[in-house]
């Protein structure tokens, strides 16, 4: 979803992007684990988030609901990418849905400064005096 809260599948590097985990427990299920993982084309895995690993407690999950996956800002570069979604028991790994490399979605170029490798890291380049840094970083 985009950050008017609508579907799409097309972004930009530096978007902001949620991914939506829809759920319907049929019976109570006493804090799950939610997770996912995003792979890039050529299988490289991204990342691999859950609610455990954030210490998110969901508590008891009944009926129908949505967990929401928010990324402030898409470091991705251009690439189609492909979702993996997992709620499972948190105490024994007990899978209640599972949907593996069932989503995907495609990032272009847009005002990327990096077209190379897999992300847009938060840096900027600057320029000074060698010696300076040199002997910056050699003081006792």
């Amino acid at each position: 979803m985009n950050q008017h809260n609508e579907p799409q599948e097309l972004f930009t590097t530096g978007e902001p992007m949620t991914i939506e985990i829809g759920y319907l427990a049929h019976q109570p299920i006493q804090n799950p684990e939610v997770g996912l993982a995003i792979f890039r084309q050529d299988g490289v895995q991204v990342n691999g988030p859950n609610t455990k690993l954030a210490g998110v407690d969901l508590g008891t999950l009944v009926g129908e609901g949505v967990v929401r996956y928010e990324i402030e800002q898409l470091p991705l570069l251009p690439a189609t990418y492909v979702v993996t979604t997992a709620v499972h028991d948190g105490r024994t790994h007990q899978c209640y849905d599972y949907h593996k490399q069932a989503y995907s979605f495609c990032i272009e170029t847009g005002t990327a400064q990096e077209l190379e490798g897999l992300i847009q890291l938060p840096a900027s380049w600057q320029q000074g005096n060698s010696s300076t840094r040199h002997d910056a970083a050699h003081k006792d």
